[in-house]
This record gives C-alpha cells, sequence and structure tokens, in this order.
C-alpha cells in the first residue's frame, strides 16, 4: 500500500495551492508526499506521475529519510512536468521543481538508491539514471533553458550534474564500482564540443569543474 499526503500550507505573495495532479502505482509501504502551487488567477497544469510499481519501502519527498515526512517534493510555477519510476527496495527520491515549463524523469533501479532533482528557473529539462547497484545521483539546474542527462551504473557509484546559468546543454555518465565523480559548469550557453563526458573509476573520485568567464 501507498502513503500519498498532499500538503496544504498558506503560500504568501498571492499565490495559490493546487493539490495533487498526480498519478501514483504502487507495490508495498511505499511513501509519496507532494506540495504544488501556481500563481493566483492561473491554472498551473503542474503534473508529477510516479510509478512505484516495481518498488517497496520507496520514497518520493522533497527531501531524504526522516525530513522527507515534514518537506514534500514540490512543484511551484507553471506548466512543470515530472515522472518518477522506483523499482527496487528503499530507494528514496528528492524531486524539486520552481519556476516555469520544467521537465524532469527519474528513473532509479537501485535498491536503497538516492535521487536528487532540483530544477530552479525556466524550460529546464532533464533526465536521471540510476542502475540497479548505483549508490546516488543529483541533478541541480539554476537557471533557464537547460538540458542535462546523468547515468549512474556500477556498484556504490555516484554521480552529480549542476548547472548554473542559461542554456547549457551536456550530460555525464558515471560508471565503475565506487566511482564518485562531480560535475559543475557555471555559465551560459556551454555545450560539449563532441560527446559529453564519460567517467569510468574504479573508486576514484573526480571532480570537474568548467567556468565561462
Amino acid at each position: 500500500m501507498t502513503v500519498i499526503k498532499a500538503f496544504i500550507r498558506p503560500v504568501p505573495c498571492a499565490a495559490l495551492l493546487s493539490l495533487l495532479g498526480s498519478v501514483s502505482f504502487a507495490g508495498d509501504g511505499n511513501q509519496i508526499y507532494i506540495l504544488q502551487n501556481s500563481p493566483l488567477g492561473i491554472a498551473g497544469n503542474n503534473a508529477l506521475q510516479v510509478d512505484q510499481t516495481q518498488a517497496t519501502n520507496a520514497t518520493v519527498a522533497g527531501a531524504f529519510d526522516a525530513a522527507a515526512s515534514s518537506t514534500p517534493a514540490l512543484q511551484d510555477g507553471t506548466d512543470n512536468f515530472g515522472q518518477i519510476l522506483m523499482m527496487g527496495n528503499g530507494g528514496q527520491v528528492a524531486f524539486l521543481q520552481s519556476g516555469d515549463g520544467n521537465n524532469a524523469t527519474v528513473s532509479m533501479a537501485a535498491a536503497l538508491g538516492l535521487a536528487y532533482m532540483k530544477q530552479d528557473g525556466n524550460d529546464n529539462s532533464a533526465t536521471l539514471t540510476l542502475a540497479p547497484l548505483a549508490s546516488s545521483g543529483a541533478i541541480r539546474q539554476i537557471g533557464n533553458g537547460n538540458l542535462a542527462d546523468l547515468s549512474v551504473t556500477g556498484a556504490g557509484a555516484s554521480g552529480s550534474l549542476t548547472q548554473i546559468g542559461d542554456n547549457n546543454q551536456f550530460g555525464l555518465t558515471v560508471s565503475g564500482a565506487g566511482a564518485n565523480v562531480s560535475y559543475t559548469a557555471i555559465g551560459n550557453n556551454l555545450a560539449p564540443a563532441g560527446t559529453s563526458p564519460v567517467v569510468i573509476s574504479n573508486g576514484g573520485s573526480v571532480t570537474i569543474t568548467q567556468t565561462q568567464f
């Protein structure tokens, strides 16, 4: 059975709360906490689709562990769309969208995996995929018109992809047991000259920072 909690709380600056436009299918012990806001007088058209059919003890919220029950997954704005597919036991997804026209997909097959998705701006698009043995993955987009794709495979592997700025388009593939990779890009209109970075590591930690001056 799934427990779904829709949060209702006062919204400042003349905002209107739009409740639960989500679809959920679930296995055993799953929980979903969701809050959707849209500006006053506007039909928000925010949608969050969650499929936990093949998951057990899985959680969708805005934070991990004990904070999940008081920090709901968030869609704050208009025309935001999210899709979450969870498989395995004990996975957690933290999902946050603020702005208009954002689109995000999270696919988790990892037992006890952690997936973090944050979009703050307009018209951002992101896809996060955690393979069955992966540990964690995170995408953060702060700006407008960004495109991100993060894939994490390998036992205990983790990856993080951050875009700060506008119209950045690139992905990251992390592979290898115990790999820990972080890629941060700060600037506008950043894109790889060829294919997106692929990092293969056996337990090492890799940090990539790209800044446009």
